[in-house]
């Protein structure tokens, strides 16, 4: 038996849509009809063949939950997430055949280059849940997954110091290499979970010179970057400064994280950032001389650095980078790292790769009486590991470490 059903336009009709379908299978067999059954009623569902003004009309007179049906949206301006307690959801694919990709299509800024966000967020929004949905850009027109806007582009006052996500979730979603940002940003006590950062785009696998996964830092206020957890995503092909990067704040956590085949100048940036976790996570075939930088935050005159960083039981490939990390000293951190692993320490040309580099590693040594950046609080398994004194702070060690 086949069964087409096509839905037009979706206000008012959509709490029905389970029993509207299970009316029609009526005849069906048993797995069919407990199949339609789990069809969950949403408020509002839209689909690609919407203008984008019918989508963001569609999203503003309702409530609830947004559902995109599957196909391929090319959107000609930014959607609004202009308020709280809403959830965005589709598929869970990034193939546009059976998953919602959400294609932004306008041009970027004239004066700053800055792209077009598909999903854009102008205020404080809370408890949102996006889910299961696929964001790419047209080549060249630098667009970004989610990101904060000036009100101007939403058509109403919001907040003058742009918008931010508050006690939300991103999960199960696709952000293609056509985006210039995939996640751009600030965050408060946000979870980002089982996404997949760096898929071809639609556009043939198409992708700019610039193509980063994260960006959170709000500039208008310092510590604002808080209660953040990056759990079981997938980050690939990032492209220009770094692939993630999260800045001035308190209690981040990064755990069981895959970082494959990223051709940025680092992997990982963390800025200013208090209480800092990386757990499990697998860092594999990532370009750059460091594989995480940390740095001092970037507000004003303050050189707040990062403290009480914790790495345990991450895996590292070094074959294409020098060291897993270094530090601004200007601002400084204090890392804590144990029951690490990884191969290729020592490369193909027979250099080595080391923790870190001499800089930060001399500054260990007592006698210097410098601030201890690195200490071990476990054993290393590097199998290939050349360095003077593979659980301290490195072949540049002259004295144990405290």
């Amino acid at each position: 038996m086949t069964m087409r059903v096509r839905i037009k336009h979706t206000q008012g009709m959509s709490a029905h849509l389970s029993f509207f379908i299970m009316a029609m299978v009526a005849g069906a067999p048993p797995l069919l009809r407990v199949a339609a059954a789990q069809v969950p009623p949403y408020s509002t569902i839209v689909n690609p063949g919407m203008r984008t003004e019918e989508i963001q009309q569609a999203i503003n007179s309702g409530s609830g939950a947004v559902y995109f049906m599957p196909g391929l949206y090319k959107l000609t301006g930014p959607l609004c997430l202009n308020s709280t307690g809403r959830t965005y959801v589709g598929p869970g694919s990034s193939d546009p055949r059976v998953g919602s990709v959400l294609m932004q299509t306008s041009p970027p800024d004239p004066i700053t280059g800055l792209g077009v966000p598909v999903f854009a967020v102008d205020r404080a929004i809370t408890s949102v849940t996006i889910s299961g949905l696929a964001f790419d850009g047209a080549p060249g027109v630098n667009a970004r997954g989610i990101g904060a806007v000036d009100p101007r582009q939403c058509h109403h006052t919001g907040d003058p110091n742009g918008g931010f996500l508050f006690i939300s979730t991103i999960s199960g979603s696709y952000f293609l290499t056509g985006l210039a940002e995939g996640i751009d940003i600030p965050m408060q006590i946000t979870a980002i979970e089982g996404n997949h950062f760096g898929v071809d785009s639609v556009n043939a696998g198409w992708i700019g010179s610039t193509h980063r996964h994260i960006h959170s830092f709000y500039a208008y206020a310092p510590g604002q970057t808080t209660e953040i957890r990056v759990i079981n995503n997938t980050f690939a092909r990032a492209k220009g400064a770094e692939s993630v990067l999260f800045e001035s704040g308190t209690q981040l956590e990064m755990i069981g994280n895959e970082f494959q085949d990223n051709d940025a100048r680092t992997t990982l940036q963390i800025n200013g950032m208090l209480q800092v976790v990386l757990e499990k996570n697998r860092f594999e075939r990532n370009s750059g001389t460091y594989i995480i930088h940390f740095a001092p935050s970037r507000h004003g005159d303050q050189l707040i650095g990062n403290n009480i960083v914790r790495a345990q039981n991450n895996f590292y490939d070094m074959q294409l980078n020098d060291f897993i990390f270094t530090i601004d000293q200007a601002g400084g951190a204090d890392v804590f790292m144990g029951g690490e692993s990884g191969v290729r320490f020592t490369h193909s040309d027979g250099t080595a790769a080391d923790l870190t580099d001499p800089s930060i590693a001399n500054s260990c040594n007592a006698i210097t009486h410098a601030p201890i950046y690195l200490s071990t609080i476990g054993p290393f398994n590097f199998a290939d590991y050349k360095a003077r004194n593979p659980n301290c702070c490195g072949r540049t060690e002259t004295t144990p470490c405290k």
